[in-house]
């Protein structure tokens, strides 16, 4: 669906926001009710399947708290759509792919949460399988509760099963896995029930606690006793049982786990320990919060447990703002806690995460080389390989971001070297190795992925990188293509997407440029990020170059996608000069010149305003009789840009602008339409 489009005359699309086994998800706004909400289209494979009538029901009767709001259910045009809540937040995945480590009490709290929604679905008449209990399905809200989302429709014990992933997905819903142990009904059909929500629960858990996903096969589930885990023995024995391969020795009920998680304590010794503690260092935190505001005159301050506590509160207080997406908040809150004890890594890395979240690469690498040159502090990361190994990795990130690609792989492959499991870190590794020039290391490093697993959409993101520094841009954009048409992750998509069209103008395709740009505008949900509308207008513009007869058309359209850009603030400043140069060639002086005169105040040591300036006066006087020509306002602003450049100028290097500008001063002294001055 295309941004825009109005189904049913209520709900108007905004943006793609994810496509999976089931269907595609859409954010779209209630016209009426001025609210967001979701809109899956249900693939037609799945479509086909549904009891229309009875789904309708099944879904609008739903309601929990910790389940989506199920609003409509459409069928327009052969196609089906249901339409819900729009959960805000981030995805459990989300941080789990950033190294977050969570807390037992937190994980409890949120595995009792799927339990009940997952209670509540399979007490439905008929019991209702989500299918697809997955990280990336469960959604942290600012109120740091669960929402299960993408729940399968067509999902009763004896209709089909709409998502499986890998690693997630119980033995019974891989056929092609080894099955020797599966069950089948009188048919020999393998059966698939509400245990297999358990099994899925059960590997989400283990993904939480280890930090790595679980393997497609059982087989090759490492077990987490080979873990070294900080965590009761009581909740991963509880996770070992929900992931069973054989369903007969799993919880034959979801309420059997929700029991066992309820009943922690009491089964737990070591936890109800821990529980204690922590209840006994909130009441010393509270207590001494209280003295210091009855002493605050004689300047108390909070010492031993009572530092150790608050110490504690802010931590958690920022890992709630950071998942609330409040990431200035929640660094505040780290600095805070890093003033009370900055000796203990765990604020430093926090801190570290939220800001690699903001995208703040600068800050980001800056935290991270403290944290592994401070002695104290590298001593405890090297104590946790895998907390080590993400800020190897988010540290390489920020590289890459800065286009620091040599910088980027020596942190990558620190990374690799703390602990060699992150895909998308030799993903990553490869394609700053490529983008450095070092082609036959980029192709080790992908060879390492795939034959580590690496999903073929981010192979083929990597193999385009190869294609484009080979300057081999029809093998790039077909790889390219293809990362966009298999990419689970939103993120590489994106990044799929861009570099085909940045493929097709380095091949001097600026039209197949343009028509990939404006084909996705909608179907992929970009027309929301700054990316798309520079790369488009940059696209329309080079192409007012190429078609003087239709320049003007292309120049107001590239003029249309920066100004989309600076009205909303996310213009960076090459967009602005963008814009001038496209409102120059339609001969827009004036709207030129008023943003030439708010870049000289934004930024006073940058000469080139002062030099632009000096053109368009140039071009407005040349256009006029030549005895109504004056000069000096030019002769003005290149002065200004002359002291500026001369100032500023790096490593001896030219612009060529500005030379040019010199050139046209001298045939204005030459031409004695200007005088020097003595």
């Amino acid at each position: 669906m295309k941004r825009g489009e109005i189904l049913d005359n209520t709900y108007q699309i905004v943006e793609e926001i994810g496509d999976g086994g089931g269907g595609v998800v859409y954010k779209a706004i209630h016209i009426r009710l001025k609210k967001y909400v979701a809109v899956k289209m249900v693939k037609e494979n799945v479509a086909g399947l549904i009891n229309t009538r009875g789904e309708a029901d099944i879904l609008k009767n739903l309601k929990h708290n910790y389940l989506p709001q199920v609003y409509d259910f459409l069928q327009i045009d052969h196609k089906v759509y249901t339409v819900m809540d729009f959960i805000p937040g981030h995805s459990l995945d989300e941080y789990l792919k950033k190294g977050v480590r969570f807390k037992q009490k937190q994980i409890i709290i949120w595995a009792k949460q799927l339990c009940e929604a997952l209670s509540y679905l399979h007490h439905q008449t008929p019991p209702i399988i989500h299918s697809d209990v997955k990280p990336a399905n469960i959604m942290i809200t600012p109120q740091g509760n669960i929402c299960l989302i993408d729940f399968n429709i067509s999902f009763g014990t004896d209709g089909p099963i709409g998502g499986m992933s890998s690693g997630y997905a119980s033995p019974e819903q891989f056929l092609s896995m080894t099955h020797t142990y599966m069950p089948t009904d009188a048919k020999g059909r393998y059966i698939v029930d509400t245990r297999s929500d358990i099994y899925s629960l059960g590997a989400t858990l283990y993904h939480v606690v280890t930090g790595r996903k679980p393997a497609k096969n059982p087989r090759d589930i490492v077990p987490l006793g080979d873990y070294d885990l900080d965590y009761s023995d009581t909740l991963l024995a509880i996770i070992n049982k929900a992931m069973q391969p054989n369903v007969k020795y799993r919880y034959q009920t979801i309420d059997e786990m929700l029991k066992d998680l309820s009943s922690i304590q009491k089964l737990d010794p070591q936890y109800k320990k821990q529980c204690l503690m922590e209840k006994v260092s909130t009441y010393l935190c509270l207590g001494g919060i209280l003295i210091c505001l009855a002493v605050s005159f004689a300047g108390f301050r909070l010492m031993g447990s009572e530092r150790e506590a608050a110490y504690r509160d802010k931590v958690e207080a920022g890992r709630q703002y950071v998942t609330a997406g409040e990431y200035d908040t929640a660094c505040q809150l780290f600095d805070e806690a890093i003033a009370l004890d900055g000796t203990d890594v765990a604020a430093y890395y926090e801190k570290l995460y939220a800001l690699s979240m903001a995208g703040d690469p600068k800050q980001v690498l800056a935290l991270a080389e403290k944290l592994t040159s401070d002695r104290e502090l590298d001593e405890q990361l090297k104590e946790d390989t895998a907390l080590l190994a993400n800020v190897y990795y988010m540290a390489g990130d920020a590289c890459f971001e800065q286009e620091d690609y040599e910088a980027a792989v020596d942190y990558y492959q620190k990374s690799l070297d703390s602990q060699n499991d992150n895909l998308d870190c030799y993903r990553d590794m490869a394609i700053a190795l490529a983008r450095q020039g070092d082609l036959e290391g980029a192709q080790s490093a992908l060879t390492q992925a795939r034959d580590s697993g690496l999903a073929s959409a981010d192979t083929a993101l990597v193999e385009g990188e190869l294609a484009v520094k080979r300057k081999d841009y029809t093998t790039a954009i077909r790889k390219f293509k293809e990362t966009v048409d298999t990419a689970d992750d939103d993120y590489v998509k994106e990044r799929a997407y861009f570099l085909c069209a940045q493929s097709y103008r380095d091949a001097g395709n600026v039209d197949d440029m343009i028509s990939w740009l404006e084909a996705g505008k909608n179907t992929y949900g970009l027309s929301q990020t700054n990316t798309f509308y520079t790369m488009l207008g940059d696209a329309y513009a080079l192409k007012g170059q190429q078609a003087p007869e239709q320049a003007a058309s292309y120049y107001e359209k590239a003029e249309s996608c920066y100004k989309q850009l600076t009205d909303s603030g996310l213009a960076s400043v090459q967009v602005w000069y963008n814009l001038v140069t496209v409102q120059q060639s339609l001969g827009k002086y004036d709207e030129a010149k008023s943003v030439l005169e708010k870049l000289m105040a934004d930024y006073p040591q940058d000469y080139r305003a002062p030099m632009r300036m000096a053109f368009i006066c140039c071009e407005i006087e040349n256009a006029k009789e030549a005895s109504q020509r004056d000069y000096r306002e030019v002769a003005e602003y290149y002065e200004k840009a002359w002291t500026l450049y001369e100032e500023n100028m790096v490593d001896g290097k030219t612009d060529v602008q500005m030379q040019q500008l010199e050139n046209i001063m001298q045939q204005l002294y030459d031409g004695k339409w200007l005088v020097k001055e003595e």
